[in-house]
């Protein structure tokens, strides 16, 4: 006699891992608290933050690291945001590399916080693109930057940055850096 078994499988996963947690708060606000995301609030290694569905277009709106100082492995950032401190976004993805993909090169998407690398991160534009970095980068992975043919991307650094991995520097990148910043031995 053949008999049918459903198989239930739980899992303890946030659901912005499985899914990721996408912002739906127009005017800024705390990264830590539930109601400004769908799907949860991204924070833990391989989660994915998705900041490009709501697109301000002036003025500049600020998604603060004030409750919380949120990991995660993905970010989709868009529009005319600043993700701002005081406490640190760190990076981190179980496969080594995590992500961040970037739109509009207008306005710039600037990250003002610090930041931690804990795995290599690689940034692509999904079209001509501007990322403005003004925190402190620290920890032990690298940065990838890669533009393609078809789309450019200007990467700007403001802070004296001490990651210990390579900065690496693909196809249509330009990179800007202040006076006083200091970077990791880079390769093109």
């Amino acid at each position: 006699k053949f008999m049918k078994k459903s198989l239930l499988i739980t899992s303890l996963m946030p659901l912005s891992l499985l899914f990721g947690s996408t912002w739906t708060n127009n005017a800024g606000g705390d990264w830590g608290v539930s109601t400004n995301w769908t799907g949860g609030i991204p924070n833990a290694q391989d989660a994915v933050a998705d900041i490009s569905s709501v697109l301000p277009v002036t003025p500049l709106r600020t998604i603060t690291l004030t409750s919380i100082a949120p990991t995660i492995g993905t970010l989709a950032y868009n529009g005319n945001w600043e993700i701002d401190g005081p406490n640190t976004l760190t990076f981190s993805s179980s496969s080594g590399t995590a992500n961040m993909t970037l739109g509009n090169a207008f306005p710039t998407q600037v990250i003002t916080a610090p930041i931690v690398l804990n795995s290599n991160l690689l940034i692509t534009p999904t079209t001509n693109a501007a990322i403005e970095f003004g925190g402190i980068i620290s920890g032990l992975g690298g940065i990838t930057v890669q533009g393609t043919p078809a789309s450019s991307i200007l990467v700007l650094f403001l802070s004296q940055n001490t990651f210990a991995g390579d900065l690496t520097i693909g196809t249509n990148v330009i990179v800007s850096c202040s006076t006083t910043n200091v970077l990791s031995p880079f390769s093109t």
